[in-house]
């Protein structure tokens, strides 16, 4: 933004905008809304004035933000516009799903479970449409896997496990396909961490106790595994689960849950965890990341937003223009 200040051509102030805007998606997500509110005030006339993808770029980062803040009828207004545009292109395509998941996001934690399954609905539609129109774009197929989750995350909490399963393990072979193209990407395994954890939820909601054990095992030691490649994440899993709020509703926490109980819950949980058959210590591992991922996350973003921030470091692909 500095290198852009002097320069006062018009191409200078639509990429200054644009880096106000990606910047102020990047400072919502991060938790810093002071810094996000002013980047957007700073990027809104020169938006406004231009119109087009950059406007609808700048709404797209406006809902965000007012999702972050906790005010998701005004998020759902401000993403609502742009789901209705007429795309024709992969980046307006993206633009409108976006609009899309963003508006049955704010529907989810306004509490409206049916229209926020309609919204991921919609998406799922449209993304899957896209892909049969521009099937080597690795941006959309980003999205219809996301958005496959979204939907199949909300189903399990409509009380539709059975459908959920399918979309799931729709989505977790698509991110394993991308995990195996390329190991490295750190972003695509956390998606693969989060899918497999709902996948596995799925198949013991629907009944399938006999899937959902093993699936729920390696959900587990894939967690496993990537925290103890960090073993400075013990101390975040502390403060993360040293909480009533957590230890109080997981009964096999103790409480306080200190440094020594998360070193252990990443070694292999014998400390935290009573002595029960094996099945019953996949299911109370899993819920224990199930709490770690809701704690970080907040009260009021327990469903997704704690994947998001995580899946959108360094995961350029399936941003606009350039998280998620």
């Amino acid at each position: 933004l500095k290198l852009l200040e002097e320069d006062r051509s018009a191409e200078a102030r639509a990429v200054r905008t644009r880096v106000q805007i990606e910047a102020s998606r990047q400072a919502s997500g991060a938790g810093d809304l002071k810094a996000a509110e002013k980047l957007l005030g700073d990027a809104s006339a020169a938006a406004k004035a231009a119109g087009g993808g950059l406007a609808d770029d700048w709404a797209l980062a406006e809902s965000e933000y007012l999702g972050w803040k906790g005010d998701y009828a005004a998020s759902a207004a401000a993403a609502a516009p742009v789901t209705t545009r007429d795309a024709t292109d992969p980046v307006g395509v993206l633009r409108q799903l976006r609009a899309l998941d963003l508006e049955a996001e704010a529907a989810y934690y306004l509490g409206d479970l049916q229209r926020s399954l309609a919204g991921y609905g919609r998406a799922v539609e449209a993304a899957e449409a896209a892909l049969g129109r521009w099937p080597n774009d690795s941006r959309l197929r980003w999205m219809l896997l996301r958005q496959q989750w979204n939907l199949g995350a909300t189903l399990i909490e409509a009380g539709r496990p059975l459908e959920a399963e399918t979309l799931l393990a729709q989505s977790l072979a698509g991110w394993e396909a991308l995990a195996a193209a390329d190991p490295s990407d750190g972003a695509v395994q956390s998606w693969v961490r989060a899918v497999r954890l709902s996948h596995g939820q799925a198949l013991g909601e629907g009944g399938n106790c006999a899937a959902a054990i093993p699936e729920l095992r390696l959900s587990v030691a894939e967690r496993r595994r990537w925290l103890a490649e960090r073993p400075e994440d013990a101390d975040a899993l502390c403060r993360l689960t040293d909480d009533p709020a957590i230890t109080g509703a997981v009964d096999f926490l103790p409480a306080p849950f200190t440094l020594d109980d998360a070193r252990d819950l990443i070694r292999g949980g014998r400390r935290c965890l009573p002595a029960q058959d094996e099945a019953a210590r996949a299911r109370d591992r899993s819920r224990a990341v199930l709490a770690a991922q809701e704690a970080r996350a907040g009260p009021q973003r327990r469903k997704k937003r704690g994947v998001e921030r995580i899946a959108s470091q360094g995961a350029v692909h399936h941003h606009i223009p350039g998280r998620v």
